[in-house]
């Protein structure tokens, strides 16, 4: 085998390995070497001895390989490190779907993996519990109503005697009150307010019949002094049955408020009793209108002689996905039994963990910053996350610090339990040495770069110590050790050098 053929497959054989790792390196070595005769192999001290740092292209070289370079300077970058993570549930959006008493399923409507909207019935329960708590609304509903009735009715009647005692004040004619009062009611003591009014007339008249009669002198000042008497005893009797009748109204009409009072708090306390069933708001046996003054009409009582008072249905709390189901009709279910998992997938959760020295290279990490999220086999590639929580001490165990970041995930694609890869950028780091990721090719194991030489298509070769290997080719390196300022380094082409720099560090052979 001639040395040209020989340095030729040698550099096949460096392609190959870098794409097949090392045992694709042994396998075509053996290729290579036909019916096992194999190129002696050096000592790994021989070869580093015999390496050439320097390599020269002509200009047909340079064009094909495309060479470029930039000068060192000083930069302000923001470097892209990425970390495993996993695919999770927003605890906050799901949720176990339990009863809240104890039942039996009448019907199932939501089925596994079904989207449903918030207010979408799930299940259809018939609960003993629940018909007990809406008979009792219904009651106390009821005893509401009546006692409004009835406070009405001794306003009304409170209305009247009032309107009737400021008449009677003004001492009008007892056949005109009596026929001007006739069709309204006056409560039970209209007769004794009415009687007395008209003894007091009649005494007032029979007070001022003696007195003409004593001014003639037809009558001694005895009669006269008697019948002043008796007005002044039936205005007495007047009077007390005015204020008599006054409190009654006023007593009757407080009384009639506070059972009003009464009633409605029994019916609130009813109601929420069965709204801690779980009874939704919207059903119609939870709704609560003090001011309603809907009559109790004779068919009441056949209107809801047929309602379902024991139907209890369940609703989606939330837009989301069923993502277990455990329900069948016919079933009992306890207050404890979970009939569904509803899911919101819309929107997940990114947990990543760092290490502590990754976590001081990237600076500050905080609240609100945006986060890359790559999925592979969901074909995800750099989804934006927005981080929503930020360790704040270290795990003693793995020394890592969590970051939890949300991302939308409105397809779908996105499964809770997916591992993914999280790109989180570092805070600005000025006057840093860096280069581009292409610019770095790894030799004996270490990373380098080639300098442009004082004479045009030299290159050399030099070995740099850098901060952490780049994750992409667009990526720039912080180097460390190995350039300064004003190097010129080569930033495309950096591979073809490396290949020309193996091949001219070959020994020849015949």
């Amino acid at each position: 085998m001639s040395a040209s053929t020989w340095r030729i497959g040698k550099i096949a054989l460096f392609l190959l390995g870098t794409a097949v790792g090392i045992g694709g390196w042994e396998m075509a070595r053996g290729l290579m070497g036909g019916s096992g005769a194999a190129a002696p192999e050096a000592a790994p001290e021989s070869a580093a001895a015999a390496m050439i740092e320097e390599v020269t292209l002509n200009e047909e070289k340079r064009l094909a390989a495309g060479i470029e370079s930039a000068r060192v300077a000083p930069s302000t970058i923001r470097t892209r490190m990425e970390f495993p993570g996993v695919i999770t549930l927003d605890p906050d959006r799901v949720v176990e779907v339990r009863p809240r008493v104890t039942g039996i399923v009448r019907e199932v409507e939501a089925k596994l993996g079904q989207v449903v909207k918030a207010g979408d019935r799930l299940v259809m329960l018939e609960s003993a519990d629940v018909g007990s708590a809406r008979l009792d609304v219904r009651m106390r509903r009821f005893a509401m109503q009546v006692a409004r009735s009835d406070m009405e009715w001794k306003e009304k009647v409170a209305g009247n005697v009032e309107s009737l005692m400021n008449e009677l004040l003004k001492r009008p004619d007892e056949k005109e009150v009596e026929v001007k009062f006739a069709d309204k009611p006056l409560g039970a003591d209209r007769a004794l307010l009415l009687s007395n009014y008209a003894k007091f007339e009649m005494a007032i008249q029979e007070e001022s019949k003696q007195q003409e009669l004593f001014d003639k002198k037809l009558i001694g000042e005895h009669l006269l002094r008697q019948a002043k008497h008796d007005r002044e005893s039936a205005q007495a009797l007047f009077d007390s049955a005015m204020e008599q009748t006054k409190f009654d109204v006023v007593h009757e009409l407080r009384v009639a408020q506070e059972d009003l009072q009464k009633a409605e708090v029994n019916l609130i306390d009813s109601i929420q009793r069965l709204r801690l069933l779980g009874v939704p708001e919207d059903d119609p046996a939870t709704q609560l209108d003090l001011n309603s003054s809907q009559p109790i009409t004779a068919d009441w009582t056949k209107s809801i002689s047929m309602e379902d008072v024991a139907a209890y249905p369940i609703y989606a709390p939330f837009d989301g996905t069923i993502t277990h189901r455990s329900v069948v009709p016919s079933q009992r279910v306890e207050n404890s039994t979970a009939l569904f998992t509803l899911a919101d997938l819309k929107t997940v959760r990114i947990e990543a963990r760092i290490s502590e020295k990754d976590f001081a290279t990237l600076g500050v990490v905080k609240i609100g910053d945006t986060v890359d999220l790559s999925v592979p086999f969901a074909s995800v590639e750099n989804l934006a996350a927005k981080v929503i929580y930020v360790g704040s001490q270290l795990d003693e165990h793995t020394r890592t610090v969590p970051i939890v970041a949300e991302a939308a995930n409105p397809e779908g694609r996105l499964r809770p339990g997916q591992f993914c890869r999280v790109g989180v950028r570092s805070a600005e780091r000025q006057g840093v040495m860096a280069v581009p990721a292409s610019a770095l090719v790894e030799v004996q194991g270490k990373p380098g770069v080639f300098l442009t030489g004082d004479t045009e298509g030299k290159y050399r070769f030099r070995h740099v110590v850098i901060e952490r290997q780049p994750n992409s080719p667009d990526e720039m390196a912080v180097v460390t050790e190995g350039i300064k300022v004003g190097d010129q380094v080569v930033t495309k082409g950096a591979f073809v050098l490396k290949s020309e720099l193996i091949l001219a560090s070959e020994p020849e052979e015949e």
